[in-house]
């Protein structure tokens, strides 16, 4: 594969305050993204990225056909399968002249959504509503029986939206739990919640919060590799 630095489109610019220096990450979802500091002039990207293109073609090539393209406009669902509650549900589109939609669900796991339905912006922030609560319906569920199976109190949940995590505990013993863990299978999920859990005890990654994490979950190792290849799970329609 030949160098693509000329072509401007081959990658994503993020700008972020708190970076200090040009970042290149890849991943499924966004494909090649360069981090760069409030204020760095563009024009230095080109020769900048052009040593790094083997290394950035290697990890092009191990996402494969579940890479998109920048700028691909994803079709909206027909339906939306979550593994990690073994559900599919079927998604019903129905134009009335409402300025806003409604999202309802009936029998037989249907998402009827009613209004504008041509607006791609307003269909998908309805159904990320959606995912939201059907998360927080089956997500804390399952935090709560893990929770009291191993012992592990938790003050609270938050269901989130969350690029670079699949959830994260606090302090004060809130945990925070990406909505996308519900296109994970349940051994996946299992693992991130027993990882939060656990740091409702040990807010750290010392060897007493992993001595804890092999007791509840022993393979925990192997799924935390999976999980860093999970984000090609993530339908394109919910991309961001």
């Amino acid at each position: 594969m030949g160098h693509q630095s000329s072509d401007t489109n081959a990658w994503r610019i993020r700008r972020s305050r708190r970076a200090r220096h040009v970042r290149l990450k890849v991943d499924p979802v966004d494909g090649l993204v360069v981090v760069v500091p409030t204020g760095f002039d563009e024009r230095l990207l080109p020769a900048l990225i052009e040593p790094q293109w083997p290394w950035i073609h290697k990890q092009l090539r191990r996402f494969g056909d579940s890479l998109r393209s920048p700028g691909t406009v994803a079709e909206l669902p027909e339906e939306i399968t979550l593994p990690a509650a073994g559900q599919t549900w079927r998604i019903n589109y129905a134009t009335s002249n409402a300025s806003s939609l409604r999202v309802t669900t009936q029998p037989d796991q249907i998402v009827r959504l009613r209004g504008p339905v041509s607006d791609r912006a307003q269909v998908r922030a309805a159904l990320k509503r959606w995912l939201t609560r059907t998360a927080r319906s089956h997500l804390v569920e399952r935090l709560d029986e893990l929770g009291t199976r191993y012992g592990l109190a938790w003050a609270r949940a938050t269901i989130r939206y969350q690029r670079s995590r699949w959830g994260s505990c606090s302090s004060s013993g809130t945990i925070s739990l990406n909505a996308q863990l519900m296109f994970l299978p349940p051994e996946l999920v299992r693992c991130v919640l027993l990882h939060e859990l656990c740091h409702t005890r040990h807010m750290n990654h010392g060897p007493r919060f992993w001595a804890l994490l092999d007791s509840c979950e022993p393979e925990h190792r192997h799924l935390h590799r999976e999980l860093c290849r999970s984000r090609a799970r993530i339908p394109a329609w919910l991309e961001r």
